[in-house]
């Protein structure tokens, strides 16, 4: 198991890239990205995931900007060996009381 600071800095070359095609795909719509899970609370093992949330000023619906990703993921995943789960909010649903978001507020980390 990795320190917190460990677990970032392993995949911060990715964070790096994936903010970069953020930023490319949506512009000023973009207000951050968190991750969260195992790597932000410097749990993260060989095998694990890196969850990410990527927020927008607005969101009307979450599986279709999920989809415009997937290509920008896939290719992530595939070159750094690290499977890149995304869940995408708005910066509004954030404080929906829902037990991800506590937990994202609790835990998460913006980079």
């Amino acid at each position: 198991m990795m320190t917190k600071k460990r677990s970032l800095e392993k995949v911060q070359p990715l964070l790096e890239e994936f903010k970069r095609e953020l930023r490319r795909i949506y512009g000023s719509r973009l207000k951050r990205l968190i991750v969260y899970g195992s790597y932000a609370r410097g749990e993260a093992s060989e095998g694990s995931d890196l969850d990410l949330l990527v927020v927008l000023d607005r969101v009307d619906d979450p599986l279709a900007e999920r989809e415009r990703l997937s290509d920008v993921i896939l290719d992530l995943s595939l070159r750094y060996g690290i499977v890149v789960s995304v869940l995408v909010a708005s910066e509004a649903s954030l404080e929906r009381p829902s037990p991800l978001f506590l937990n994202l507020k609790r835990e998460g980390v913006t980079v």
